[in-house]
């Protein structure tokens, strides 16, 4: 083709005998051949032959004229071209039905669904044309060409197009209607499962037609159509014995069912019975029993069976018979409280009403309730009040006959439990929720607070979501607030909102005034009301501090704190954390709270500590007075350490350490003080160190050591950085040592000159042996431990001479720690 270059309009396999191609002559092709298709006579039978084929455009068409011949040329080459158009307009003249059928056929096989339709139309073949316009509406081309096919008889076509596209449903009915069962079944099988029932009921009905019932009825059981086709085929046949045969035999529950049913309507009574008994009816067995006045064996039947039906069949039967008990009974066995109830009503039976009223749906229960209410049986009307869901009636009658039987209580059983209307009260009241009426939650609390149950009160309160009169009613009638109580009366985080908590604090609990000691003014007070804003809306804030206020006021200090700090008052948290004693506590939401004032609390609170024994709490104390850069404090404690030091332990080395530090972090602070209380630090830490350096001195330079300490003895606040008699008791050791007693001698004499007591800085036998070196007779130490032992007071001279030493350290040191 000029335009389109080669396009290929068709193949023709070259099969044996065909060698080659020799020529073509339209509507043949010739072909070179070994052998001929017919036997040959004369000078060329013994070949070469030439065969013919005729092209697919023209099978069937070999003998048309030469217009004809030449308008199917020029549509084969124009739908070669795809020149649809130039096609249809040169075979639009042509009027034999044959070639419009030939050229069906090739747009099978071209599979152009377009021009079949003109070819069907100008066929004259109505129901292919609309068999091929409903296909349109398939989604697969090939399955619409297949359509096609099927209407021109192209079986196999159809069969191949169908396979291809994967539409097994349709190649599935193409088989159902070729007659070809069993391909059928093999596609419903394995690839249309979908249809299996639907293609073995099918072949069910056509073995039904050719009369083959035994295959028919099989099938209809691959069906699952038995239970109904079977009877009717074979019934329709007259073959009865035959059914009940198959019934016998089958095993199926509804069928054997349905064939009792046909022999009681006949009249075979037994036999239908069996049957019944057979398939697990047992409604049907009790109806015949009831219809042969077996009662006794109806009973049993149900009793065994526990069928609804037919407990409720007997029960009717039985309500007839006037057996009105036994009718009420089977009634309630049936689940058909509304006819247990109505007979109960009327003939007065008041225990089995109240039973089973407890077990039927909420309006029966509330009917029952108001005939008890008629009745004057209060305490039944108000649990089916309840249970019917009319609540707010039902705790009416409960506070009128709990009321009334209060005062009887009062008055003459004071001893003995609460009246039987405070239990069901109580049911009701754990019973209620969020989502309860206010008014319902505010009347039962109400009743409890009029007759002292404040607890059942206080957890009404909750449960409504009144939190403030729940704290007021715990604070004024010391009701204990528990975790899981604290938790309750926290109100939940409204994100969006503002915090008010709408509505729910408009009221106050009622409250015993000669039982509490609380005014209203200290109510107020506690919740952190103003005196003005008493009756406004309280926020979630307000709540949680009212609450940590009552915690803290029961001891429930780390319960106080817990609310204090989802309030947002850390500080007030940790003043209650502290007075509860956990250390680790403290420390733990010290670090946490990451708050100035909590390090500073947090620190006080330990140096209240053993923190001389205990290096981690020590560490806490700089640690937490340094994130708060509480620099004066932190200098204070370091004086404290070294005071500590001196005091206890006479280690003026670390002393000196810790003042150094208590000067440093002196520098940092921000007091206005700050430069006064410098320099007295210098100056401690110039005498400490002074004395220092005097011990340093004792042994290898005693000459430094006796003007060192002589220089410090004369300094006037001396008494401020070291004990005086540790210096005095450094030179007496010395003097004592060079055995120079009449220096040791004065100086154990200006010391008690000075009210310094000797037993805490120096020997007695060292005194005693001073005194007699120096020819100054006992020494008064001395003589009062000898009266003391002579007396039998042994210790006793020690341990006023010890409380003497430290009351001479604690007055001649006011920075001592506690």
């Amino acid at each position: 083709v000029a335009d389109c270059g080669v396009q290929l309009q068709g193949t023709l396999p070259l099969d044996p005998p065909l060698e080659a191609l020799v020529g073509l002559r339209v509507p043949f092709l010739l072909f070179a051949s070994k052998r001929p298709s017919a036997p040959q006579t004369g000078p060329f039978s013994a070949g070469p032959f030439l065969e013919k084929r005729v092209l697919n455009d023209f099978a069937g068409l070999e003998s048309v004229d030469e217009t004809t011949k030449r308008a199917l040329l020029d549509f084969a080459y124009f739908l070669t071209v795809k020149d649809l158009d130039s096609a249809h307009r040169a075979v639009k003249l042509i009027k034999n039905p044959r070639v419009w059928e030939n050229m069906a056929y090739m747009c099978v096989k071209t599979r152009r669904l377009d021009v079949a339709e003109v070819c069907l139309g100008n066929m004259g073949f109505a129901r292919g044309a609309a068999a091929v316009r409903m296909a349109r509406n398939e989604p697969e081309p090939e399955a619409r060409i297949a359509t096609v096919a099927l209407q021109l008889g192209l079986l196999g076509d159809a069969d191949e197009l169908l396979r291809e596209c994967g539409r097994w449903d349709l190649l599935n009915k193409l088989y159902q209607a070729s007659g070809c069962w069993e391909k059928a079944l093999e596609v419903a099988g394995t690839k249309d499962r979908i249809h299996l029932k639907t293609t073995h009921h099918a072949l069910a009905k056509h073995l039904e037609e050719v009369g083959d019932l035994g295959r028919a009825v099989s099938h209809f059981e691959l069906a699952d159509t038995h239970r109904t086709e079977v009877p009717r085929m074979l019934f329709a046949r007259g073959k009865v014995g035959d059914l009940e045969e198959y019934v016998a035999r089958n095993e199926d529950a509804s069928l054997t069912r349905w064939w009792a049913g046909y022999l009681e309507s006949k009249g075979d009574l037994p036999k239908a019975s069996a049957f019944y008994e057979r398939a697990g009816d047992h409604l049907a067995l009790v109806r015949l029993a009831c219809f042969n006045r077996e009662i006794p064996r109806a009973k049993q039947m149900v009793d065994e069976s526990g069928s609804l039906a037919a407990a409720y069949f007997l029960a009717r039967f039985l309500e007839g018979m006037n057996e009105i008990s036994d009718a009420i009974n089977y009634y309630a066995s049936a689940k058909c409280y509304n006819h247990a109830i109505r007979l109960a009503k009327q003939f007065g039976l008041d225990q089995d009403l109240m039973a089973y009223a407890l077990l039927a749906t909420q309006t029966l229960c509330a009917e029952c309730a108001a005939y008890f209410e008629q009745k004057g049986e209060l305490e039944k009307a108000v649990q089916l009040y309840h249970r019917g869901g009319d609540v707010p009636r039902a705790l009416d009658l409960c506070f009128r006959a709990g009321s009334a039987q209060a005062e009887g209580y009062v008055a003459g059983q004071r001893g003995s439990k609460e009246p039987p209307m405070f239990e069901i009260l109580r049911t009701i009241a754990s019973e209620l929720d969020e989502h309860a009426s206010p008014q319902v939650v505010a009347r039962c609390a109400e009743f409890f607070i009029e007759h002292g149950h404040f607890d059942k009160a206080v957890r009404l309160y909750i449960t409504g979501k009144r939190y403030m009169p729940a704290i007021d009613l715990c604070v004024a009638h010391k009701v204990k607030i528990t975790e899981e109580m604290a938790d309750g009366l926290t109100p939940p985080k409204e994100p969006g909102s503002s915090g008010k908590l709408k509505g729910l604090f408009a009221e106050k609990p009622q409250t015993n005034q000669a039982e509490s000691s609380q005014t209203e003014e200290e109510a107020k007070d506690q919740r952190g009301e103003s005196k003005s804003g008493g009756g406004q809306k309280e926020d979630r804030t307000e709540v949680l501090c009212a609450l940590a206020r009552a915690c803290k006021k029961q001891g429930s200090f780390p319960l106080a704190c817990k609310k204090f700090t989802q309030a947002g008052e850390r500080e007030k948290a940790m003043k209650c954390l502290l007075k509860s004693g956990d250390t680790k506590a403290v420390c733990s939401y010290a670090n946490v709270s990451r708050n100035r004032n909590i390090y500073i609390l947090g620190a006080n609170y330990l140096q209240a500590m053993d923190w001389q024994s205990d290096p981690m709490v020590m560490k806490n104390i700089v640690l937490f007075y340094t994130k708060a850069k509480a620099f004066e404090q932190l200098s204070a404690f370091f004086d404290a350490y070294a005071q500590m030091e001196i005091d206890e332990y006479r280690d003026y080395e670390k002393a000196l350490t810790a003042l150094k530090k208590a000067l440093e972090y002196m520098g940092k602070a921000r007091t206005p003080s700050k430069e006064e209380m410098a320099s007295a630090l210098q100056r401690r830490v110039v005498l400490v160190e002074t004395f220092v350096q005097a011990r340093e001195a004792a042994k290898t330079d005693p000459p430094a050591l006796v003007r060192l300490c002589h220089g410090l003895l004369e300094e006037r606040d001396v008494d401020l950085a070291i004990r005086v008699g540790d210096a005095y008791a450094l030179l007496v050791e010395h003097y004592y040592g060079a055995q120079q007693w009449d220096a040791a001698y004065k100086l154990l004499e200006d010391m008690r000159a000075r009210q310094i007591v000797l037993n805490p800085y120096l020997e007695l036998d060292t005194i005693a042996e001073i005194h007699q070196r120096a020819g100054a007779g006992p020494a008064p130490e001395q003589l009062a431990q000898q009266r003391s032992q002579g007396g039998g007071g042994v210790g006793a001279g020690g341990g006023g001479g010890g409380g003497g030493a430290n009351s001479s350290s604690s007055s001649n040191n006011p920075r001592a720690s506690p």
